[in-house]
């Protein structure tokens, strides 16, 4: 059976500063996200300084939700108080960091009186991006391992192959991008089009790949999760059907309007 080997120990030193995989991978992700929202927001005429701004608090709200969440999840791991502050050592439920960078995106975008869907419609393909590639370092350190198996690109840790869940994460979120990017132009004809698309495409793949997950003693937390991605998926499924059959409502009007016009010329 063949079955990748990854050593999660592999830094890059430059005396003396010393840079781990995960944290170079995410810091990539972070800065290829941020070039992407500068190219988008000035290709969709977006003030750049609000789009920095929300892209600031995303990024510390995002690691301080996904920290918080972690240890609500993992209370356990976590002896010492100063443990809670070691990130780099790994620990971070993404959707945490997902709903507190949203929520905190939502207040700044209502303060600024800015169009908050348009933003968002915006925002969703360089935070794909962004996490897409960062997924990758997770992959490199081993991390999020799942059920045990006998494929070939499982990875394989202390002799035991465990499905790579990370790896997953990451091919889902890098098609997420190429499909916003393929039907983008369609996509921003409906407000809100792009948002609630990636939410209900990333609930979805978050569904699906929680089955490869090892939740062995972890019974709560496989159906808390479960039970949250499912009200995800119908939520945004529903927003972006109500928005879908609007668009085709008013284009069919607009359609209306211009025959009419047109045959009283």
């Amino acid at each position: 059976m063949f079955a990748i080997i990854l050593n999660p120990t592999i830094t890059i030193q430059i005396s003396p500063l010393t840079i781990y995989t995960w944290g170079l991978l995410v810091s990539i992700g972070i800065i290829l996200g941020l070039i992407l929202a500068w190219y988008l927001a000035k290709k969709e005429k977006l003030n750049f300084d609000h789009v920095l701004n929300i892209s600031l608090i995303s990024i510390i709200l995002g690691f301080i939700g996904s920290r918080l969440l972690f240890i609500f999840l993992e209370p356990q791991q976590f002896q010492n108080p100063i443990e809670i502050i070691r990130i780099w050592d790994g620990g971070l439920a993404s959707y945490g960091g997902l709903i507190l960078a949203i929520f905190g995106s939502i207040i700044y975008a209502k303060k600024n009186k800015l169009d908050a869907m348009k933003y968002a419609d915006m925002f969703v393909l360089p935070i794909a991006l962004a996490f897409a590639v960062a997924r990758i370092g997770c992959t490199l350190v081993n991390d999020h391992l799942g059920k045990l198996t006998d494929i070939p690109w499982g990875i394989t840790v202390d002799g035991i192959t465990r499905h790579p869940i990370s790896a997953y994460y990451s091919i889902g979120l890098f098609l997420l991008v190429a499909i916003l990017l393929l039907f983008r132009k369609n996509l921003l004809n409906i407000k809100g089009g792009s948002t609630f698309f990636a939410l209900t495409f990333y609930s979805l793949l978050n569904f699906i790949i929680d089955n490869f997950k090892d939740f062995e003693d972890k019974t709560f937390n496989y159906y808390a999760n479960q039970i949250f991605l499912l009200l995800v998926f119908v939520v945004s499924f529903y927003f972006l059907y109500k928005k879908i059959m609007w668009y085709n409502k008013n284009s069919e009007i607009q359609n209306t309007k211009s025959q009419i016009l047109n045959n009283i010329k």
